[in-house]
């Protein structure tokens, strides 16, 4: 049986500390957010941004299929984004990608989706022995504990970590997990590329 898989690419940061929308910034010709799906769109059935009402028109207007956070949990976090695309997509599996990974490979989401077994809840990369819950694959049945969460005031998608049961793969390459913050991390990025 073939397992239903939706690409969740989270967008709804307010990028404050970058200055402007980072899903817009642009390297190589191409806007963030454009490597995050090219990333996944391969593995998944569909792809849908998750972004702020901010954002949401320039997204539409690229043509982009996306989302705003449910009202209830409006700008709480990625935990709020990957429980948007679960309450209005369903799906076995999600993976999940923030937009300011430029680097980001299929690779890396070709390895974590071959390790999806029936008996987990998520498949989370390990990257110098730190676990990155914002790149992985999460099962449908983590969404009743999402809402736990986020009910509660708990936003920490590393907490919410200890509450299911977790694969986590191991990669020796941190290029592909560095994320831009600043625009001082942007530049350093540029200088290398």
């Amino acid at each position: 049986m073939k397992l239903n898989v939706m690409g969740v690419v989270l967008a709804g940061g307010l990028s404050s500390r970058f200055g402007s929308p980072k899903p817009f910034a642009k390297t190589q010709g191409k806007f963030f957010y454009e490597f995050a799906v090219e990333a996944i769109s391969s593995l998944v059935d569909e792809t849908i941004v998750v972004t702020n009402e901010g954002l949401q028109d320039q997204f539409i207007n690229r043509g982009v299929s996306c989302l705003v956070d449910v009202s209830m949990f409006r700008q709480q976090g990625p935990l709020a984004g990957l429980y948007t695309a679960m309450e209005h997509r369903e799906a076995d599996w999600y993976i999940v990608v923030p937009s300011d990974l430029p680097r980001m490979t299929t690779a890396v989401f070709t390895e974590l989706k071959a390790n999806a077994c029936p008996s987990c809840d998520a498949i989370i990369p390990m990257v110098n022995e730190v676990a990155e819950p914002l790149v992985g694959l999460y099962a449908a049945q983590v969404k009743p504990v999402i809402k736990r969460q986020l009910k509660g005031g708990k936003r920490s998608v590393h907490k919410m970590l200890n509450e299911l049961r977790v694969r986590y793969v191991r990669f020796d390459d941190a290029e592909a997990f560095q994320n831009i913050n600043t625009p001082a991390d942007y530049e350093c990025m540029e200088r290398e590329d």
